[in-house]
């Protein structure tokens, strides 16, 4: 297991020396060469001895949605954390392209750091074409929250409301938030993806990312 914030901290620390590795943006938007941080996680995942197979996740599959396609993703409940697998297509947010690997676990770090969650990553999934992310993060347990106890949790860390479409889940009530102190917007925020136990709200997914 490797802390998400050491391990970007390296990784874009290895894609700068490699001339970027992807990071560049065309007048577009979109990623230049992708392919080069999938390249180049997959190096580093084996260098710290984080590559893991298939072939061992393989029989744990669920059926989910989004980041999580059909037929290669887990949640698997063990003890006090879960472990998710993440497919070789991550979204960016707002979704209009495909996401590079180092823009995904930035995102991993930016929800760490705005709702306090211990995400972290377990390994890499190397096979060819079937790359992915394996984290890990504490189990939170309780039930569904309402929008209105998910908008009111969000004020108290700082967010209002934005008009800006919902975005993440299609044909879900979800609401999307901005925090103009911070300059972070927060998607897809839906009962799915916020619990409550005892009167606490916890997000336990949603999309996050910088207004940069």
């Amino acid at each position: 297991m490797a802390n998400v914030s050491d391990a970007l901290l390296e990784l874009r620390g290895r894609a700068g020396a490699a001339g970027g590795a992807g990071e560049e943006l065309d007048p577009v938007g979109d990623t230049i060469d992708p392919g080069a941080q999938r390249d180049l996680l997959v190096a580093w995942a084996r260098e710290e001895a984080l590559d893991l197979e298939e072939a061992e996740w393989r029989p744990r599959i669920q059926k989910t949605h989004g980041e999580h396609p059909a037929g290669f993703a887990i949640a698997i409940g063990l003890d006090d954390i879960v472990m998710s697998v993440h497919s070789q297509r991550w979204m960016c947010v707002p979704y209009i392209r495909d996401a590079t690997p180092l823009e995904y676990l930035s995102r991993v770090v930016l929800f760490n750091r705005s709702f306090g969650d211990d995400i972290q990553l377990e390994g890499v999934i190397c096979d060819p074409g079937r790359v992915a992310i394996v984290t890990s993060q504490p189990v939170i347990r309780g039930t569904a929250a309402s929008p209105s106890e998910v908008e009111a949790a969000m004020r108290e860390w700082g967010f209002v409301a934005s008009d800006c479409p919902p975005l993440g889940r299609k044909n879900t009530i979800s609401l999307s938030f901005y925090s103009p102190e911070e300059r972070i917007a927060v998607f897809d925020t839906h009962a799915a993806n916020f619990l409550k136990n005892e009167g606490v709200v916890a997000p336990i997914d949603a999309l996050i990312t910088t207004m940069d």
